[in-house]
């Protein structure tokens, strides 16, 4: 499984490497802000299984990074779940009728991240 994961915190997005590699996953891409990410879509290096994704990050926020992936017909199809730490009803439900798959509120729990991975996971290798 390829991960693509954007986020602007060092820390986080180390937080979130080690959660993703106790689900032996080894393809971890990461991008630090939207723009970063965009561009990584862009050379076609990797065929992203999944992305993950902050709201609020530097240059290109979350949500406009979103809109990119969604009005794009090469990476529409790609799950996105939204990171955010604010726990704002209207934005989760804007961030949902974007196309995000998911949405989870920083900081996780690592437990919770690490089930809703799987579940994409488990949806990859058996459609229905």
């Amino acid at each position: 499984m390829n991960i693509l994961l954007v986020e602007d915190s060092f820390v986080i997005r180390q937080t979130e490497k080690e959660a993703l590699e106790e689900l032996n996953i080894e393809n971890i891409v990461e991008a630090s802000d939207g723009d970063e990410a965009v561009e990584l879509l862009r050379k076609g290096n990797v065929d992203f299984d999944l992305i993950l994704c902050d709201v609020r990050m530097p240059v290109m926020d979350g949500e406009e990074f979103l809109n990119y992936v969604k009005n794009s017909e090469k990476f529409l199809n790609i799950p996105v779940i939204m990171c955010t730490s604010v726990s704002d009803k209207e934005e989760v439900i804007r961030l949902l009728k974007a196309g995000a798959e998911d949405y989870i509120l920083k900081p996780f729990d690592a437990e919770n991240l690490k089930l809703r991975i799987q579940r994409f996971m488990d949806k990859k290798e058996n459609p229905a």
